[in-house]
């Protein structure tokens, strides 16, 4: 696989990871660390796959995050513009701060646990399926530790799959 983007859409931040670093259908633990406020470029956005940073090239525009209170969209941006990942995502949580040093930790050599547990425990935590409701158009995802509520786009009833990390 090529390298991999991850953007943010305010300012056109984006970071890049190295090539080769996604293995096709395989269960990958990816996470994406932010911290504006350091100097470097290199140092403001760090992705890590499987417990390993991978980082390759950034350009973090500014010092801080925009206040938001829009969608989350998670494999696609939300006009369409980009490639969508077409896979399968399982979990997805946001923290408040920086958690690059605890990479290997969140990881947990791979085995899913309980993340509201962690000394620094996410904001936010979504797990697809897990007490998860189907309304007859979209899943309902809840917010396991906040109170971020999502609903699903582009997903049917049997999209959801058993086979998980």
């Amino acid at each position: 696989f090529p390298s991999h983007d991850i953007y943010v859409r305010a300012g056109s931040s984006f970071c890049r990871s190295n090539t080769g670093v996604i293995t096709a259908g395989v269960w990958q633990h990816i996470l994406i660390c932010f911290d504006l406020s350091k100097a470097t470029q290199a140092n403001k956005i760090r992705p890590f796959v499987n417990g390993v940073d991978v980082y390759n090239s950034a350009n973090a525009l500014g010092t801080t995050f925009l206040t938001s209170s829009g969608e989350i969209w998670v494999g696609e941006e939300a006009n369409g513009y980009l490639v969508p990942f077409l896979g399968n995502i399982d979990e997805v949580a946001i923290w408040g701060t920086d958690q690059r040093s605890n990479a290997a930790t969140i990881y947990n050599s791979g085995v899913p646990f309980n993340l509201s547990t962690l000394a620094a425990p996410p904001t936010h935590w979504w797990r697809m399926g897990d007490d998860d409701t189907w309304s007859g158009s979209q899943w309902l995802l809840n917010d396991n530790i906040g109170s971020y509520d999502l609903g699903s786009i582009n997903m049917e009833n049997g999209d959801r799959v058993t086979d998980v990390p």
